[in-house]
Order: C-alpha cells, then sequence, then structure tokens
C-alpha cells in the first residue's frame, strides 16, 4: 500500500475492515435505525395475544388421582372436575379448559378474547376477580393463585367449574336462573367438593356461611374503600 493511501484511511477504518463493517456499512446504520422505528410507529402498539398463559384441557374422566399436601394447579384442577363429574354428576361440555394468566392485563385479555367480554366489562372484572367462568372453560389468575392456600384454590375451581357446569345444564333452556341461585348453587358445589376432597367438611362451610350473614357480623366488618355512593 502506498504511503498516499496509507495517510487518506481514517482512524479505526482498519478494525472496521478486519471486522467485516467497512465504512460503508456503518455510515448505513443510522438509516437502518431510522426506517426500522418509522415501521413500528406505523404499526402501532402489537396486539396483546391473550398471554402468556398456561392452557390445560380439565381431565373428567379415568381414575382419580391422589391428591397430596402441596397439588399444582393443573393436578388440582383435575381433581376438582373429576370429583364434580363423578360424584355430583354434573354434566361439562367436551373440551373444556382451564386458562392460568400471568397477571391482571393478561387476564383482561383472556376475557376479551376467550370469554367475549367487552374490554370495559373485562377490565372490571380483571381488578377484582380471581377467576372468571366463561363457555370454553375458567379464567384464572395466576398472581392471585399464588397467593392462595390450598382450600382457596379448590374452592375457587369448584365454584367457577360449577358455573361452567350450569351453562351446560341450561342449553337448550328459554331463560336463566336468577343470579342468587346460581351462585347459590356454585357454592353449594364448592362446599360438596372441598368434603369430598377431604379438605372441609360441609357442616363446616355452611356454618361459616351462617355467621358471615348475621347481622352481628355484618354491622362489625369494616366499610370497604370505594364502595361509597
Amino acid at each position: 500500500m502506498s504511503r498516499r493511501h496509507r495517510a487518506e484511511r481514517r482512524p479505526g477504518e482498519f478494525m472496521a475492515d478486519r471486522s467485516g463493517n467497512g465504512r460503508r456499512r456503518r455510515s448505513g446504520l443510522p438509516l437502518a435505525w431510522l426506517v426500522l422505528l418509522t415501521l413500528v410507529a406505523l404499526a402501532g402498539p402489537a396486539p396483546s395475544a391473550a398471554g402468556p398463559y398456561r392452557e390445560y384441557e380439565i381431565r373428567f374422566i379415568g381414575e382419580a388421582s391422589p391428591l397430596g399436601k402441596s397439588p399444582s394447579d393443573a393436578d388440582l384442577i383435575n381433581a376438582v372436575a373429576w370429583t364434580m363429574s363423578n360424584k355430583l354428576d354434573l354434566p361439562f361440555p367436551v373440551g373444556t379448559k382451564a386458562y392460568i394468566y400471568v397477571n391482571q392485563a393478561t387476564f383482561v385479555d383472556g376475557l376479551i378474547q376467550i370469554a367475549g367480554e367487552e374490554r370495559q366489562q373485562a377490565w372490571d372484572k380483571g381488578r377484582f376477580a380471581a377467576g372468571v367462568a366463561a363457555r370454553a372453560g375458567i379464567l384464572l389468575r395466576g398472581d392471585h393463585l399464588a397467593r392462595m392456600h390450598l382450600l382457596a384454590r379448590a374452592g375457587l375451581f369448584a365454584h367457577e367449574l360449577a358455573h361452567v357446569s350450569q351453562r351446560k345444564l341450561a342449553d337448550g333452556g328459554k331463560a336463566g336462573a336468577a343470579m342468587w341461585i346460581l351462585e347459590g348453587h356454585a357454592d353449594w358445589v364448592k362446599f360438596q367438593v372441598l368434603e369430598l376432597l377431604g379438605l372441609r367438611q360441609y357442616r363446616e362451610s355452611r356454618d361459616e356461611v351462617v355467621r358471615s350473614s348475621s347481622p352481628t357480623c355484618r354491622s362489625s366488618r369494616p366499610a370497604r374503600a370505594g364502595s361509597g355512593r
């Protein structure tokens, strides 16, 4: 290489040539980023896809698996579902699934895309509900489940699956039952399942409802924040 050519070489050019990144490529890098950012801006925010979540197809048939001391969500859901189907003779749609979402935002996505909720209604439910029943199955907030003990998780699964079964029972009917009947039946199913799984006697669940509905208990409860009108 002549002295003239060496004098024209810019600092750092030799290293760029050896690494395969010549001067022309380096000068074009800002333009590539500009094009990429422009495309992202034009595309807008990426649509959420009801995830991330875990999806399980619930098993209602087969042999009942023993319930350990710390069952996974999937094992506990299957145990509850098997009990409801085989011990209480409750019907369920074919292919009923459980969807467990990682947080509120993904849970709301699931309510919109899988349960068919309107966006505002989905956000209202997403702020407070740990689980929601839909025709496709039950949708659950995994961050809530992680803070719940075994009895509470089993009760939640049983209550929401009872609502799924109610939809199956109502197929072909002309009018739905009153809300208090649906909720009362779902709680009755929950209490039965907890006893059948050996987690709590039905009598204890019933007595707890009686105590919570007594005037003394209601008057001693602190008012919930935001409940005023």
